[in-house]
């Protein structure tokens, strides 16, 4: 007997808020768009977040994934013991998710791996659209946030892409 199983590529389901397809690669202008339009379609359980700027001033982005009301940290349990005189500011409390178990993804450490990019997007998308309809998905980012850079070198990227047919 032969079973085959299909990813679903070219199929959207009913909780895409974002749709998307893998029968393409995505390049760093469909995934900054795809990742700016998750951010905003689920703003309970994403954050996008600029860890900075590719050597060519291209932002690097992380998405991070969580239920932004759940968790907690020291910091909102212990009062700071020595403030700081000097006229420097405190550090800016962490938020809740931000005391949860993390796990960081990324994609496109080298300008020639677009597969890493394309399982980061994938990641985001059965996270996000599974959240409230998955009871295993629900509960992992009830209990967890996801640090999700699809394109950590996002020059090389794109230097592959318009350079060798990528």
């Amino acid at each position: 007997m032969v079973i085959v199983f299909f990813s679903g590529t070219g199929i959207v389901s009913a909780s895409q808020k974002v749709p998307i397809s893998f029968d393409d690669y995505h390049g760093y202008t469909g995934t900054v768009n795809y990742i700016k339009a998750v951010a905003k379609a689920y703003p309970n359980i994403t954050k996008l977040v600029e860890i900075g700027k590719s050597t060519m001033g291209r932002p690097i982005y992380v998405l991070v994934i969580s239920n932004m009301k759940t968790g907690t940290t020291i910091d909102a349990h212990v009062g700071l013991r020595n403030m700081r005189k000097e006229g420097v500011k405190n550090v800016t409390p962490m938020k809740p998710y931000q005391g949860k178990p993390g796990h960081w993804i990324c994609g496109a450490t080298h300008g020639n791996e677009f597969t890493g990019t394309e399982v980061c997007l994938y990641t985001i998308d059965k996270l996000v659209s599974g959240y409230g309809s998955d009871d295993k998905i629900t509960k992992i980012i009830d209990n967890k946030t996801f640090y999700i850079c699809p394109m950590v070198n996002p020059d090389g990227h794109v230097y592959v892409q318009n350079n060798h047919g990528g």
